[in-house]
């Protein structure tokens, strides 16, 4: 996991230096988000982030978002079935 957060943070620098619009605020943005720091400031519960009606929803979504960020969809039939 440590080698697919290291690679998705050069994937997201990369695209931020490219950016026409680059501002610092959006870097400071950026790095709020990458180092966590909504999380440490605001922590949640194991509650809320694994609900009981749907506890895999948050664990989802970041693979989601890891398999996305390396161009890898889901089949339209897992889309389709709601397989994950």
């Amino acid at each position: 996991m440590a080698a697919t957060q290291t690679s998705s943070k050069l994937t997201l620098w990369q695209s931020l230096a490219t950016h026409p619009r680059l501002t610092a605020q959006s870097v400071r943005a950026a790095r709020f988000l990458q180092d966590n720091e909504m999380y440490k400031q605001y922590p949640l519960s194991k509650k809320t982030l694994y609900p009981a009606s749907s506890p895999a929803h948050y664990d989802r979504l970041v693979e989601a978002f890891e398999k996305s960020a390396k161009g890898i969809a889901r089949p339209w039939w897992k889309v389709f079935f709601g397989i994950w």
